[in-house]
């Protein structure tokens, strides 16, 4: 007697329901974090990139009028790939500018950060640039220190870049221009 059964079983459609979650995991969840740690990795590196040609010229000469963003894509610091149009483009997509404060400070400021980034974003140049000295927002300036306040930069992303509260940008400013503070 030859039988000839069609069809799946029970434990075949688990499997297969098992592979399908598997994939629509790594699609949904998986995937965005990997891109976020791409984007927060890119943007520190842009960020050192630039910090470092600033020190470098600083020691040759204290003279800040030469520090602007066209000048730091005419050193090529940065890969090619980020300069569009004459501007530094950020992972986020908005730009990365480069200017002086009052003659103290130099600010390197990202705009477009998501709020979903912005913790992380500071948490990481925080602890990779020990003499950052505060980061700014639309309307609200916060002290970096070494304990990386989460609770802190929370505050502050959700609050300085709240589009409501006309934010979008956060900048990095720095204090010194040899590494002390």
């Amino acid at each position: 007697m030859n039988v000839n059964k069609k069809g799946f079983t029970i434990i075949e459609i688990i499997l297969i329901f098992i592979v399908v979650t598997t994939i629509l995991m790594s699609v949904f969840i998986i995937y965005p974090k990997i891109q976020m740690t791409q984007r927060l990795k890119t943007a520190s590196g842009s960020l050192s990139l630039i910090k470092n040609a600033i020190d470098i010229n600083n020691s040759v000469s204290s003279n800040l009028t030469w520090l602007t963003t066209e000048n730091i894509i005419k050193m090529k610091v940065l890969p090619p790939s980020m300069i569009r149009d004459n501007k530094i483009i950020n992972p986020w997509g908005g730009e990365i500018e480069v200017s002086t404060l009052l003659h103290q400070y130099f600010l390197i400021e990202y705009s477009h950060v998501p709020v979903s980034d912005c913790v992380k974003f500071i948490s990481s140049v925080s602890s990779v640039n020990d003499n950052v000295y505060q980061v700014r927002g639309s309307r609200w300036n916060i002290k970096i220190d070494k304990n990386n306040n989460t609770d802190l930069y929370n505050e502050f992303c959700t609050y300085s870049l709240n589009l409501d509260n006309g934010g979008e940008t956060i900048s990095f400013a720095f204090s010194d221009f040899d590494g002390e503070q």
